[in-house]
């Protein structure tokens, strides 16, 4: 994801900001994870993260770029 990318959650309605390099300002229920996609796109961008009791929300997220496949972020 490029830095000042919007992001917004599908299944909630939530909203994050990339700010270097990190997926910042978002805010999610507890549950097995989250799909984003990129504010104004069609494609977008999709990203799942699996959270863990105490984790924190944004510690690490695993997206999937097209055609790239899997990408960790930290």
């Amino acid at each position: 994801f490029s830095d000042g990318m919007a992001l917004h959650d599908l299944w909630e309605g939530g909203r994050a900001q990339v700010m270097t390099g990190r997926i910042a300002g978002m805010t999610l229920l507890p549950r097995s994870g989250a799909v984003l996609k990129e504010a104004g796109s069609r494609a977008g961008a999709v990203a799942s993260k699996a959270f863990q009791p105490g984790e924190s929300r944004v510690s690490r997220l695993e997206a999937a770029s097209q055609p790239g496949g899997p990408n960790e972020y930290p």
